[in-house]
Parts: structure tokens; sequence; C-alpha cells
């Protein structure tokens, strides 16, 4: 699997299941308020390759996912496409989304 992985600290007091998805409804709530992130940018078929082996269902196409790293559960692993600049809300968007993931937020139960 060819990424780059970049590493940051996201400190906030938001997001309890750490496989994410890319879309949700209803209100979540988060457990954390802080959490080690472990970045791994891909390419959109890449990402939702890795999602869909990591057990991600739901979704044909992924836009990104986030999981407790395995072995170290500290450590939360998002996996997405770079954003291109400040202006690509989208990416950006999917990047907040799983953020919110390591944080322990949950999709609502269906």
């Amino acid at each position: 699997m060819n990424h780059r992985s970049g590493y940051l600290t996201a400190l906030a007091l938001v997001g309890a299941g750490f496989l994410g998805c890319t879309q949700g409804t209803g209100e979540t709530s988060s457990d954390r308020t802080a959490s080690s992130v472990e970045m791994h940018w891909m390419s959109a078929g890449a990402v939702s390759d890795a999602c869909h082996q990591m057990g991600v269902v739901g979704h044909d196409s992924l836009n990104g996912c986030a999981r407790s790293k395995p072995g170290d559960s500290a450590m939360c692993e998002i996996y997405a496409v770079e954003p291109k600049n400040f202006e690509d809300s989208s990416a950006l968007r999917v990047l907040g989304h799983e953020l919110w993931h390591c944080m322990g937020a949950k999709h609502p139960e269906s």
C-alpha cells in the first residue's frame, strides 16, 4: 500500500468505535478530550479499498475511514484523500468527520 504518512495530535472537546465511514445522520457524542492521530494519505480508490479491507460496509465507494491502530488503542489511524488546499471543502469535511471518530464519536444505531 503506497501512501504518505504524517502525524498530528488532535486536541478537542469532541468524538467510541473507531471504525469510521463518510456519512451519518442524527446526533452523536464524543467521549475523549485528546487523541493521537496517524494520517494515511491515499488516492480515492486506495482509500475505499483500505476501508473495505478493514471491514467498513454500507457504501460501495468510501472517501475516508478511521480506526484504532491495532496494538495501540491510544493511536487513531485516518485513511483519506489529502485535501488539495484550504478550499477543498469536500476533502476537509471527510477529514473532520474521521477526526470526530478518532475522538470517540459513533454513528447513531439504525
